[in-house]
C-alpha cells in the first residue's frame, strides 16, 4: 500500500489514477470526477484487494466536516460509472461493512510535474467540461452535462417578520421564483423547493443546512410590511461551508414590482456564483413571469396541498379558485396557467387541465414546468406523447426534478434500464429531502436485482426520514429483494409510529397473504379489503366487490385491471375483454408504455382473447411485444418470466411456457401464488410436473418465511398482537 499523501501514479486496466496531476486518465484521455469522487477512488486503491469501512472513507475525504451518507453514495455512482464498472465488480459493497477495491493494481511513483502546471490545470478545466459532456451523450443523458463542478445552491423560504405574521405566502411565493429562475441557469445546481423549503434560518445555522443538503451557497432573506402599503425584502447570498456574506441587498417595493425583485435577486446571485456563464450572452428573462398577489396565493395553496398525505377536498378547491383567478388577472402567465392545470389533474378534471394547459403551452412553450404538466396529463389520459413531453422537460429545466423523476420511470418503463438510471439519481441530488426520490430509485434498483445498492439507499431513509412514511418506504424495498420477514417488521414499525393510520395494517394484511398466513391477514383486516380478497383468492366475494366499487370509481384504472384478472381466472374471458376494452388497454403500450401495470392488464387481455377464440385479433399484439422485449436475463424478478409464460403459453408454445416458469424458482422476490396459481394461460399445466414443482416452490418459500417472523419481529423490538395465538405452519 502507498503511504497517504505520496505522489503516485495507480495503474488497473486500462485506468491511471494519477495523485500529483489529480486526475483520472482512460488510455491517455482524461476522465472527469468531482475532487471528492476523485479522493474516494484514490482512498479504495490505495487499499486495494481489503475493506474500506465508511467511517475510513468518511474520515478521509470529508475529516470533520459532517457529511451524510449521500455523498459518499453519489461518488461511488459516479466512480463506477466513470470505470464503466456496471456489474459492481472492481468497487464492491460488503453490505453494512463497507467497499473494497477488487482488481490487480500496480502503484509507481509519479514524476515531478510542479513545472507548467498552470498551463496544465487551464488545459484540464477545458477537457474536463469536454469529456463530461461526452460521458453524458454517451449514457443518452442528452440534456444534463452533469459534470459534478458546477456550484450548487438552495433557497430557503424567506421570513415573515410582518407584524400580523401574515405574508408567509409573500415570501415564499418570493423564493418559489427566485430558485425557478435558477433552476433555468444548466450552469449551476439547483436544490428543489421540496427539500430546501424543510428549512429555515429560525431553527437551523446556514453550515448545518449547507452539510444537510449538500450545497455550497445557500440563498435566505425575509419579507416584511413598509410604508403606504409596500414590503420591505431583504435578500442574502451566503456561502455555506464558513457562513461568508457573499451578497445581500434591501428593496423596498410594492406587490405589482415583486416579479422585478425576484429577477434582481435571481441575476445578483447567477452573476456571484457562475461568473464564467455570467459573461456570456445574458439569457433573456422569461415572458409572461409575474408574480401577482394572487398568484403567490395560489401557489401557497398549491404547496399545502402537496404537503398532504392525502387530498383535502376543500384545500383543493381553493387551490384551484385562486389559480383560476391569477389566470383571469393576467391571462398571459404561463406559470399560472400550468398550476391550475397541476390542481385540476389532481382533482381529476381532465378537460380542466387540457384548457389550462393549452393556454400555458401558448403563453410559456419554453418553460420546464409546461412541458412537465403537459407530460402528465399525456399519461394519466394513455396518450402518446408523455415521454416527449418529459424529455423536453428535461431539456428546458436541467434543475426541475420533477422532470428528471418522471423521464427517468418513463424511460425505465420502455425498456431503457441503463439509461434511465441517470435520470432518477439527478432527481434523487436536485431533491435529497423526498422521501419519493428515494422510493423511486430504490424501487427501480430493487427490480434490477441490484439489492447491495438498495441496502445503501434503505441506509439513507433510515438517517433522513424516522416517520412512518419513511419506514413503510423500506417495507416496500426490502420485499423486492424477498425479505419479506424484515418487511414485515418495519411495517409493524410503521403502525407503531402512526397507530391511527390503518393503511399500515392493510399493507401488513396484504403481506401475511402473500406469505399464505391468512388468519393474521384476516385479523389485521377485518373487512377484508379488495386487495386482500384477490391475494386470497376469494373470487365470488371480489367480484362482487370490485364491480360496486368500480360503479363509484370508474378511473381506478389498478381495480379494472384486477377485476379482468378475476373475470378471467374464473372462465370469464369475455367480461375480461369488456373491461380492458373499455379503457383502451391496447393503446396504452403502443407506441409508448405507460405504466408496469398497463403491461400487466395487456398480457391479461391477451390470455383472454386467445381464451374466446380471438387469438387472430390479439396475434398482432403479441408480435409487438416479442419486438419490443426481445428477452429478460434470468434471475431477474420474477414477473417478467410470469408475463413471458402467459405469452407463450397463449401461442401454443409450451415448452418455452414452462422453461421461463423454471426461472421463477431462482428469482428474487416471492410471486403471488393465486397470481401463478390460477392465471388461465398456464391452468393448462396444472398435472405437468414442472409447473407442480414451481408451485411448491412458492409455496416452501411461503412456508420458509412463515417461520422466520416471529424471530424477526423479536429480533427488531417489535410486537404484533394479532399473531398472538398462531402458530408457523
Amino acid at each position: 500500500m502507498a503511504e497517504t499523501g505520496q505522489q503516485t501514479l495507480y495503474r488497473f486496466g486500462a485506468f491511471v489514477l494519477d495523485t500529483s496531476r489529480g486526475v483520472l486518465l482512460e488510455n491517455d484521455a482524461e476522465v472527469t470526477l468531482r475532487p471528492q469522487s476523485m479522493m474516494v477512488l484514490q482512498v479504495l486503491l490505495e487499499n486495494h484487494g481489503r475493506l474500506v469501512t465508511k467511517e475510513e472513507l468518511h474520515d478521509r475525504v470529508w475529516g470533520q466536516k459532517a457529511v451524510t451518507d449521500d455523498s459518499l453514495a453519489q461518488c461511488l455512482v459516479e466512480i463506477r460509472r466513470a470505470l464503466h464498472d456496471t456489474d459492481r465488480q472492481l468497487v464492491r459493497t460488503l453490505p453494512k461493512r463497507g467497499y473494497s477495491f477488487d482488481a490487480d493494481v500496480i502503484v509507481e511513483l509519479a514524476a515531478d510535474r510542479t513545472q507548467g502546471a498552470a498551463t496544465s490545470s487551464r488545459r484540464t478545466r477545458h477537457a474536463a467540461v469536454l469529456a463530461g459532456v461526452l460521458l453524458a451523450a454517451w449514457l443518452g443523458w442528452s440534456y444534463w452535462a452533469g459534470t459534478g463542478l458546477e456550484p450548487s445552491i438552495a433557497v430557503l423560504p424567506f421570513d415573515d417578520l410582518s407584524a400580523a405574521q401574515d405574508l408567509q405566502f409573500v415570501g415564499d411565493g418570493l423564493a418559489e421564483d427566485i430558485l425557478n429562475t435558477l433552476a433555468h441557469h444548466p450552469e449551476i445546481s439547483v436544490i428543489a423547493r421540496t427539500s430546501s423549503f424543510a428549512y429555515s434560518t429560525g431553527s437551523n445555522d446556514i453550515k448545518t443546512i449547507g452539510q444537510a443538503l449538500d450545497v455550497e451557497y445557500v440563498v435566505e432573506g425575509s419579507v416584511r410590511e413598509g410604508s403606504d402599503g409596500s414590503f420591505r425584502v431583504v435578500a442574502q447570498l451566503i456561502e455555506t461551508d464558513g457562513g461568508t456574506h457573499v451578497w445581500s441587498e434591501a428593496f423596498d417595493v410594492a406587490m405589482a414590482d415583486l416579479a422585478a425583485v425576484h429577477e434582481r435577486i435571481s441575476n445578483e446571485v447567477w452573476l456571484r456564483i457562475a461568473p464564467e456563464a455570467a459573461t456570456m450572452e445574458a439569457r433573456a428573462v422569461v415572458p409572461g413571469f409575474t408574480s401577482d398577489e394572487l398568484i403567490l396565493i395560489a401557489r401557497h395553496s398549491e404547496r399545502e396541498l402537496r404537503d398532504l398525505n392525502e387530498i383535502d377536498p376543500e384545500l383543493l378547491a381553493t387551490a384551484i379558485q385562486r389559480y383560476r383567478n391569477a389566470t383571469e388577472v393576467n391571462p398571459d402567465s404561463a406559470r399560472a396557467h400550468a398550476g391550475l392545470a397541476r390542481v385540476l389533474l389532481v382533482d381529476g378534471d381532465l378537460p380542466g387541465a387540457k384548457l389550462a394547459i393549452e393556454a400555458a403551452v401558448a403563453a410559456g412553450s419554453h418553460l420546464s414546468e409546461v412541458h412537465e404538466v403537459l407530460g402528465r396529463y399525456l399519461w394519466l389520459t394513455g396518450q402518446p406523447g408523455a415521454g416527449a413531453a418529459w424529455e423536453k422537460a428535461v431539456e428546458l429545466g436541467p434543475n426541475n426534478a420533477d422532470a428528471m423523476g418522471s423521464f427517468g420511470y418513463w424511460v425505465w418503463i420502455q425498456g431503457g434500464i441503463d439509461v434511465a438510471e441517470p435520470y432518477l439519481v439527478r432527481a434523487l441530488h436536485l431533491d435529497p429531502g423526498s422521501l419519493s426520490r428515494y422510493a423511486d430509485l430504490g424501487n427501480y434498483l430493487g427490480n434490477e436485482a441490484r439489492f447491495d445498492e438498495v441496502e445503501e439507499l434503505m441506509e439513507q431513509i433510515q438517517q433522513r426520514f424516522d416517520s412512518a412514511e419513511g419506514y413503510r418506504v423500506i417495507a416496500h424495498l426490502l420485499n423486492t429483494m424477498n425479505r419479506v420477514d424484515e418487511s414485515i417488521a418495519w411495517l409493524v414499525r410503521a403502525r407503531d409510529k402512526d397507530p391511527d393510520n390503518p393503511v399500515y395494517s392493510w399493507a401488513l394484511a396484504e403481506l401475511f397473504a402473500d406469505i399464505g398466513d391468512y388468519e393474521t391477514a384476516i385479523r389485521l383486516d377485518p373487512g377484508p379489503g379488495l386487495g386482500l380478497l384477490l391475494k386470497m383468492a376469494r373470487y365470488p366475494e371480489f367480484i362482487d366487490a370490485a364491480e360496486d366499487q368500480l360503479f363509484e370509481d370508474p378511473g381506478d384504472l389498478a381495480l379494472r385491471y384486477m377485476l379482468a384478472f378475476a373475470y378471467n381466472a374464473t372462465g370469464e374471458h369475455r367480461l375480461a375483454i369488456w373491461q380492458l376494452d373499455r379503457v383502451g388497454v391496447r393503446n396504452f403500450i403502443e407506441p409508448e408504455i405507460r405504466q408496469s401495470l398497463d403491461l400487466a392488464a395487456i398480457y391479461t387481455w391477451i390470455d383472454a382473447k386467445f381464451a374466446s377464440g380471438q387469438g387472430a385479433e390479439a396475434q398482432e399484439t403479441v408480435d409487438y411485444l416479442k419486438k419490443r422485449f426481445p428477452g429478460s436475463a434470468p434471475n431477474l424478478n420474477w414477473w417478467r418470466h410470469f408475463n413471458v409464460a402467459c405469452m407463450e403459453s397463449a401461442l401454443g408454445s409450451d415448452e418455452a411456457a414452462l422453461q421461463e416458469l423454471d426461472l421463477i424458482a431462482i428469482s428474487p422476490g416471492l410471486p403471488p401464488l393465486y397470481l401463478v396459481r390460477d392465471a388461465h394461460c398456464l391452468q393448462k399445466f396444472s398435472d405437468n410436473p414442472r409447473f407442480i414443482a414451481v408451485i411448491e416452490n412458492i409455496e416452501a418459500r411461503q412456508e420458509a418465511i412463515r417461520r422466520q417472523v416471529p424471530a424477526t419481529l423479536e429480533a427488531f423490538g417489535v410486537d404484533l398482537p394479532e399473531m398472538a395465538g398462531i402458530q408457523p405452519k
